[in-house]
């Protein structure tokens, strides 16, 4: 499922998923395109979530998925997060090279671990995002000629890494 082909916001900080004993305890109740999505999620045993990074992050869709994901699941009572133990596991993709990304999946492997079960990531760096760099006025960065090779030695490893990843949360 693409988070763009949806109508949806972040958290609102309504607090209605935090309700005691109320009906939506743990659920979000905004209904828009992704609550179909969280319930969905919601029954599932295992997620795996994929975002590109723009400028050192996940996406904004993906920010506001996140939001909605984990907030619903936050407990304020007793242990601090609901334990559901969910198993989790991101795929990024990124122009940048992979020294990048190191900070980004630790800072989301540290905030999924607190609500469930991170089982890890898969980066794919240093994308081929088109194959007409030669429009492009971006200079260096753009390297054509390098892209496509990565793309031919990399990007099976980078798959093989993804299906290993799918394997781990799946099991």
């Amino acid at each position: 499922m693409n988070l763009y082909d949806l109508k949806f916001s972040g958290c609102k900080s309504c607090f209605a998923c935090k309700v005691k004993g109320g009906k939506n305890n743990g659920d979000c109740v905004v209904n828009d395109d992704l609550k179909p999505v969280l319930q969905a999620i919601d029954s599932a045993d295992a997620v795996i979530l994929g975002s590109p990074i723009y400028f050192g992050d996940i996406t904004a869709e993906s920010r506001a998925f996140f939001e909605r994901f984990m907030f619903q699941v936050l407990n304020y009572e007793g242990p601090a997060f609901m334990d559901s133990k969910k198993k989790i596991g991101c795929i990024y993709t990124m122009n940048a090279p992979e020294s990048y990304v190191a900070d980004i999946a630790g800072k989301y492997e540290m905030l999924f671990g607190l609500f469930h079960q991170h089982v890890g990531y898969v980066a794919a760096t240093e994308t081929l995002q088109s194959d007409k760099y030669d429009r492009f006025y971006v200079g260096d960065a753009a390297n054509e000629a390098y892209k496509k090779q990565r793309r031919e030695t990399v990007w099976p490893e980078t798959m093989e890494q993804a299906y290993e990843l799918g394997k781990k949360v799946a099991s």
